[in-house]
């Protein structure tokens, strides 16, 4: 499991078949909403552009390391976006993201003496959202929600220990090759001109899936603050 350093052949649990059926179903939501993009032509389409941290934690690591402190991690997040109009009020956001996952810990072994270590997860991320404008002040105000499909593209562990210096090694093969989170949160769009403004987006992104391929209940819990652009595309 993640934090504990690992160096021997053999360590890790290979699922080949399993990620290969997933990675195709990855690619058939990706079609689906490229797709989705392109289905309604006639209504006037937001393109939106943001980027911001994203504060991250792991749920429920258990007492896989005696005494562990867990801690947050920054990371970045950043990516383009859809919004559709569905009404005069909703609008459907398809998105493409980069984002960075993943927790930091502080712990004690007998081998690495004192270590504080970091597990960072980068994933490729398809939102798909509700937003729903509930107030307009010259500024608007949507709340919005929905489901994310993320897709590992890499794992790394890294960790300054006292007796073995810096370490760092590919850790993968250790977590699952993807992820589903249930999202929800605040944004405002305040215009600049006729067909540019101003985003600002806060979210929590809450994981239902447990990530890591070990026994453990692991599973994200990231806090979003993102500031952008959008502009019409009639």
């Amino acid at each position: 499991m993640m934090m504990v350093l690992r160096f021997q052949p053999g360590r890790y649990i290979r699922r080949r078949g399993r990620d290969m059926v997933l990675q195709k179903k990855h690619l058939i939501i990706v079609c689906i909403m490229m797709m989705f993009c392109h289905s309604d032509s006639q209504s006037q389409t937001l393109v939106e552009i943001q980027c911001g941290v994203n504060v991250a934690k792991l749920s429920d690591p258990g007492n896989l390391i005696s005494g562990v402190h867990w801690k947050t991690r920054l990371g970045f997040i950043g990516g383009i976006s859809t919004l559709l109009s569905a009404t005069e009020n909703v609008l459907i956001h398809i998105g493409l993201r980069y984002v960075q996952k993943g927790v930091k810990s502080e712990w004690y072994s007998l081998f690495y003496g004192n270590v504080e270590a970091m597990l960072t997860n980068q994933y490729i991320e398809l939102p798909l959202y509700i937003k729903v404008a509930c107030a307009d002040f010259g500024t608007q105000v949507f709340v919005f929600g929905g489901p994310s499909f993320s897709y590992l593209l890499s794992s790394t562990q890294t960790a300054d220990t006292q007796f073995m210096g810096h370490i760092s090694q590919n850790s993968k093969e250790d977590y699952r090759s993807y992820d589903i989170t249930c999202d929800a949160g605040l944004s405002t769009s305040t215009p600049l001109n006729e067909h540019i403004s101003l985003t600002v987006s806060t979210l929590y992104s809450f994981g239902v899936v447990h990530v890591s391929r070990f026994e453990s209940d692991m599973a994200t819990r990231d806090l979003r603050i993102m500031i952008g652009t959008s502009f019409t595309i009639q």
